[in-house]
């Protein structure tokens, strides 16, 4: 009897369609997981966490005079925002308080005699840069150094443990 129970439970697998059959697999096992968590600031040891990570500067003025009323109305820009960049958390808190626009709005700009004319259809922060022609001081000489290497022995460990170039200091054999 269990013979044919065997043979009756074959017949029926067999008249399964075969995509049915892969769909009964429910499980399928992961491969080893990874852990990770977040204790610091941006490549900052908890050490270098400390008041001085975001500096008074003349950016951290003009937001501290700003009115509360003008953070309601969205109108808080200052011009000394480039000082607020000595690190990567200051440039984002920095990013975070300014009233910019979320999405790019359509400027207008036009150049006539050398004269760029921008306009501007929401609040921006624009940088420029002018180049200007400087003497040239005779004085001032021209540094030139150079180093060589070995390809197969190239780097050296000190005893801290870290790897630095190892110039050739002897004679330079050239395709060594």
């Amino acid at each position: 009897e269990a013979a044919s129970l065997f043979s009756t439970s074959a017949l029926q697998r067999q008249k399964q369609p075969q995509t049915q059959q892969q769909q009964q697999q429910f499980f399928e096992p992961l491969g080893q997981t990874q852990q990770w968590g977040e204790t610091n600031y941006y490549q900052l040891q908890k050490e270098e966490q400390t008041a001085r990570l975001v500096p008074v500067n003349g950016f951290w003025a003009d937001y501290a005079a700003s009115s509360e009323q003008q953070h309601q109305q969205g109108a808080f820009v200052s011009r000394n925002f480039g000082e607020a960049a000595s690190n990567y958390t200051e440039a984002l808190l920095a990013l975070a308080v300014l009233d910019l626009d979320f999405d790019e709005p359509k400027h207008q700009s036009k150049v006539a005699d050398g004269v760029l004319d921008l306009t501007s259809a929401g609040t921006s922060v624009v940088f420029h840069k002018e180049i200007k022609p400087v003497e040239r001081n005779p004085s001032s000489g021209v540094m030139v150094e150079q180093h060589h290497f070995d390809p197969l022995d190239s780097q050296v460990t000190n005893e801290d443990g870290e790897k630095s170039d190892k110039y050739v200091t002897d004679e330079f054999l050239v395709g060594k």
